[in-house]
């Protein structure tokens, strides 16, 4: 999934430069499977809210770029009282580095699970990106180097060359992808020319690409 190869970019770049060092990444792949499920069930909660309930209200009022950006900023500001006010989400590094790059990682973010909620009009393929994409981001400090003060300013939700590699990955979804939701094409597919018979349309959201 590009989202969580963004992340593993990150990370790569990060090995390169010498900011970190993994280990244990075999003991990471083997409990992966368990904790991608696991990890489905803590953000369904999450993406219902966001991109299930938020995003489509926010479709009917602006474009589908427009809506994922502000559901996106939204949802990253959303995690600041987490991030500042708690010891346990986002804990290591600078607060000065770690909480705004976390906000604009969650917001970037939110333009390619964003485009994936709008394109199946389905919230499964978000709530897998998003729970691959937090395996990646809780395990790592596990299979990183003892550092993780410096290796969370580098890498990870809050690091500043996350920011850099999902930052590339969004833009190009923004600047390129298709926006228009494929479920919606299906149904003015499925009418027959000249039938405009509301008692012949499938109930869906009208929205603006």
């Amino acid at each position: 999934m590009l989202p969580t190869l963004a992340i593993g970019a990150s990370f790569a770049a990060a090995r390169l430069l010498g900011f970190v060092h993994f280990h244990r990444l075999g003991e990471l792949a083997s409990n992966a499977p368990v904790d991608l499920i696991v990890m489905t069930v803590v953000v369904l909660g999450e993406e219902i809210g966001w991109r299930g309930f938020l995003l489509s209200r926010m479709q009917v009022m602006m474009p589908n770029r427009s809506a994922v950006i502000v559901t996106g900023v939204l949802h990253g500001m959303s995690h600041l009282p987490l991030i500042l006010l708690t010891a346990s989400y986002d804990a290591d590094g600078s607060r000065a580095i770690v909480a705004p790059c976390a906000v604009a990682v969650i917001a970037l973010g939110g333009i390619i699970v964003g485009w994936l909620r709008v394109r199946s009009g389905s919230l499964w393929p978000v709530l897998l990106a998003h729970s691959a994409v937090n395996v990646c981001l809780i395990s790592a400090p596990y299979v990183m180097s003892d550092n993780l003060d410096r290796a969370a300013d580098v890498t990870g939700e809050g690091g500043a060359l996350t920011v850099l590699t999902v930052g590339i990955v969004a833009w190009a979804f923004y600047a390129r992808a298709t926006w228009t939701s494929k479920a919606r094409r299906d149904v003015q597919t499925w009418i027959s020319p000249g039938t405009t018979s509301p008692s012949r349309m499938p109930l869906t959201v009208v929205t603006k690409t």
